[in-house]
């Protein structure tokens, strides 16, 4: 699903393998990496999806969560403003409430997937801090065991620092429709609100 948003993270394989040619590179480590750079390198999360809502059906005050829930916002008893909050305990890829219940609903955000995969999608502009994060992890091994000289070993991590800053500049730019949509949001949130002057 490349897109004028998204990247698939097979382009970022693409790419390794095109530079290190005859390693053997496994795709599942790419794909852990790539999360690793979004989640804990880059850290922004404006292009991540809000899911409102969600179904969960409980066995035994227990339910299994979705694939890509990363932070759950809010769990409740019924859709929109009728439900009430429920205490629960997150477990891994579960969780517990202390009521029984036959359903809750969750409000939770989830890291943007491929429909046909169900891999990460990257944000288009973080691909090569992704790129050189993956490329780091390769090769660290190489360096420690003196196989790759400090200078090379300079290089990569300049060129990932650069891409990681680049990424997150480009993240907290924001256009003039998302800030309003923002600002409406904040609005409704907080009655007192009043919009700044430029």
């Amino acid at each position: 699903m490349d897109n004028y948003k998204y990247v698939r993270i097979d382009n970022i394989y693409q790419r390794l393998t095109q530079r290190l040619k005859g390693r053997d590179i496994s795709f599942e480590d790419i794909v852990e990496w790539c999360a690793e750079c979004e989640l804990i390198e880059i850290g922004h999360f404006s292009d991540w999806f809000i899911f409102q809502d969600y179904e969960l059906v409980l066995n035994d005050k227990e339910a299994v969560l979705p694939e890509n829930c990363w932070y759950i916002k809010s769990i409740k008893t019924d859709v929109g403003r009728k439900g009430r909050y429920v205490d629960f305990y997150a477990n891994g890829n579960q969780i517990n409430v202390r009521e029984a219940l036959l359903k809750v609903y969750i409000n939770y955000i989830a890291f943007p997937t491929d429909a046909q995969t169900g891999y990460l999608l990257i944000p288009r502009g973080h691909e090569n801090a992704c790129f050189w994060y993956c490329l780091k992890a390769l090769l660290l091994s190489d360096y420690l065991d003196g196989r790759l000289d400090h200078n090379r070993w300079n290089m990569i991590e300049n060129q990932y620092q650069m891409a990681v800053e680049k990424a997150v500049s480009q993240s907290t730019r924001m256009s003039d429709n998302e800030r309003d949509k923002v600002l409406s949001a904040m609005r409704r949130s907080f009655f007192n609100y009043k919009e700044p002057y430029r």
